[in-house]
């Protein structure tokens, strides 16, 4: 996460403590109804962490690390197919020969299918990203079904092993509702551990300082192939080549699922 970002988390966290703190020393002091509104504010912000926070999930449903994880690491790419981020990306990927999980656009899709087929016959997973890539934490039961089931009729049957499909929110952002709507399908709900904001413009090798620093076992990456939400994607490309060569001489696979998939 980039230094600015985390200052503002920081920020709004803080202000948020001093707020819960106050309201309950002047429930203390002054008066003892004061702490419904303490309670509310805090479950308020606890949901709230469970909703933009892709780590966070009491509730067990969200897959964000590898189920095995000793010298292991996993690669998922959001927001393609792109006609030429995405067929650079996999050239790299099958020069070393590692397989990944692309978490595709419904739209993006049914525009590149040849893409698409490419992904899968050279041995990588495909999830599905939703239809239009619209935040559906904040969305309707009907709608979020909607995206969902539209996107899959573009992507079935490439997104099912073993009995299982996965999903990941557009942005991360996730609410009983969209799980709800998940569960009807059979979906798993897969988040990351570690994202490298390659959205952001940043070259190529602040994006490998970025993934260094956090490089651990079980750690699933997040990256981007959709060339509008990155940019050219050139530089999204270029570090992948060499966190590659960093990874392989720090003694660590890539995987990917059944690998990252919850104990049946």
């Amino acid at each position: 996460m980039p230094l600015e970002v985390r200052i503002k988390v920081v920020i709004i966290v803080i202000l948020f403590l001093a707020l819960l703190l106050c309201i309950g020393i002047l429930s203390i002091l002054i008066h003892p109804s004061l702490l419904i509104v303490f309670a509310a504010l805090l479950i308020t912000g606890i949901y709230l962490i469970y909703v933009y926070y892709p780590k966070f999930d009491p509730f067990g449903y969200t897959i964000y690390k590898l189920r095995e994880q000793e010298k292991s690491i996993a690669l998922t790419f959001d927001d393609g197919p792109d006609p030429i981020t995405t067929p650079e990306i996999l050239d790299i990927l099958k020069t070393h020969s590692i397989r990944a999980t692309f978490f595709c656009v419904g739209e993006r899709a049914e525009k590149y299918k040849e893409i698409v087929n490419r992904i899968r016959d050279e041995g990588h997973i495909i999830g599905n990203h939703g239809y239009s890539h619209i935040k559906l934490h904040n969305k309707s039961p009907s709608l979020i079904s909607a995206e969902i089931e539209k996107s899959e009729r573009i992507l079935s049957p490439l997104t099912e092993i073993d009995g299982h499909k996965f999903f990941r929110s557009p942005h991360g952002f996730k609410s009983i509702r969209l799980v709800r709507e998940l569960k009807k399908r059979n979906y798993i709900l897969v988040g990351w551990t570690r994202g490298i904001w390659d959205t952001d413009g940043s070259d190529a090798e602040t994006l490998l300082r970025r993934a260094a620093g956090y490089l651990q076992d079980g750690v699933v990456y997040l990256l981007h192939d959709g060339r509008d939400i990155v940019g050219s994607g050139t530089n999204t490309v270029e570090f992948l080549r060499k966190f590659i060569t960093l990874i392989h001489n720090k003694g660590y696979k890539i995987t990917t699922f059944p690998e990252i998939r919850p104990k049946d």
